[in-house]
């Protein structure tokens, strides 16, 4: 395990750090898997705790594709929109002209393609 003084941490850890106005609480997976092709397809949901009122969330998402996703509050569904031109390895949920706060579910359809590696790499 590798750790970091306080000191030697980059001011800037958003590059490799997700917001912290948004936090997973659990997450839902029902994935089919395709041993043949290593891939697989399926449906996750995260419920999320948002701590402040955004119109952005950002997840993880490399070597994913997500086909579809929607933001529900418990009291209402929104069609989630993944932004263009962003960093390939996240997602960025954007809702138009709302807020999201307290605790929110992301369901969504997903599915991961084995992206091509050089001979013997992991093979």
């Amino acid at each position: 395990m590798v750790t970091a003084s306080p000191s030697s941490r980059p001011a800037d850890d958003t590059s490799y750090r997700l917001p912290r106005t948004v936090l997973p609480r659990r997450y839902h997976l029902r994935l089919a898997p395709d041993l043949a092709s290593a891939s697989f397809h399926g449906e996750e949901t995260i419920d999320l705790q948002v701590q402040e009122p955004v119109r952005e969330i950002v997840l993880n998402a490399a070597e994913l594709t997500i086909e579809r996703v929607q933001l529900t509050d418990g009291q209402r569904t929104l069609r989630g929109n993944r932004a263009a031109g962003r960093d390939p390895r996240t997602c960025h949920l954007t809702v138009r002209g709302d807020y999201l706060a307290g605790n929110v579910a992301t369901p969504a359809r997903v599915c991961r393609h084995p992206q091509r590696q050089a001979p013997g790499l992991l093979s």
